[in-house]
């Protein structure tokens, strides 16, 4: 499995140009902060690698992603969901409100 440096997986979209399930795909990539390469199949090369991809998924379909074990065809929202990228610094928890006494200075 090959990874990008901050150690998420590498992440290939597999698509065409008019193709509205890889235009949705891309746009929820980039919303969910996911990096990724697009491969246009309009290149021949790129087009027998996308082959062997939907020949291992026995899919029929654009887009194909591939991101480090993972692949699929068409646009899974679902799937691009756990691709998200960890927001650093950011707690599971959120803070509860504090239960003791202000120290606010009163006014009068």
């Amino acid at each position: 499995m090959s990874s990008s440096s901050n150690g998420s997986p590498e992440v290939v979209v597999y698509g065409r140009q008019g193709c509205v399930q890889c235009t949705a795909t891309g746009r929820k990539m980039q919303a969910m902060g996911v990096a990724y390469t697009y491969k246009d199949v309009a290149s021949e090369q790129v087009s027998r690698e996308a082959e062997q991809v939907a020949s291992r998924l026995g899919a029929r379909q654009l887009p194909l992603v591939v991101a480090g074990d993972q692949a699929w065809a068409g646009y899974r929202p679902d799937r691009i969901e756990h691709l998200r990228p960890p927001v650093v610094g950011a707690s599971s928890r959120s803070p509860s409100p504090s239960r003791g006494r202000s120290m606010g200075v009163e006014v009068g």
